[in-house]
This record gives C-alpha cells, sequence and structure tokens, in this order.
C-alpha cells in the first residue's frame, strides 16, 4: 500500500507536467495510470480491515467508521475546492490532490 501511495504522489506530478505541456494524451495516461493504481489500492485497503479488528461486531464498527470517514472527506474536499482553486490555482490543486 506504501508503493500504491507514493505511485499516486508521481501520477499527480505527471499531471501537473501534463498541464505545463499541455498535452491531451498526456492527461490520458496519467488518468488511465491513476485509475489501475486506485483499481490495486481499493481492494488492498478493503482486505486489511479484518486483520487490524477481531470478531464480528468490532468489524462492523470498522466498516462503518470507514465509510463515515471517507463520506465525510468527500463532502469537505467537494465543498472546500472551489475555494482552493480560486486561492491557489488549478496547478496546485492536483499537487493537494495527489
Amino acid at each position: 500500500m506504501i508503493i500504491l501511495d507514493t505511485s499516486g504522489a508521481l501520477c499527480a506530478i505527471l499531471f501537473v507536467l501534463a498541464y505545463d505541456l499541455k498535452s491531451i494524451p498526456l492527461i490520458y495516461f496519467a488518468t488511465f495510470l491513476q485509475q489501475c493504481i486506485a483499481g490495486l489500492y481499493q481492494p488492498s485497503s478493503g482486505s486489511i480491515t479484518p486483520l487490524l479488528v477481531s470478531g464480528s461486531d468490532e468489524l462492523k464498527k470498522a466498516t462503518t467508521l470507514t465509510g463515515m470517514v471517507w463520506s465525510a472527506m468527500a463532502a469537505f474536499g467537494a465543498s472546500s475546492s472551489g475555494f482552493i482553486v480560486s486561492a491557489v490555482g488549478s496547478r496546485w490543486c492536483f499537487i493537494i490532490d495527489g
């Protein structure tokens, strides 16, 4: 998972490079790479939760907590993105998001 996180950060740099070069094919490649990384990351992060908790009751609580945190993060990110773009520009948003 650490390798996938690092790969995601490098993919964000690739988006910045594509933005600077104004290269549509590079944006498509970076998006493809980002989705491949996400496709590997999601199952591995979901499968580690049962290893970290014991018992079905704790597993339900951990799964619920994970979902709540993800939902709160998505709501905060969507609501604050406009302010961030206007403050620092779209280029830095790729770095912040990465």
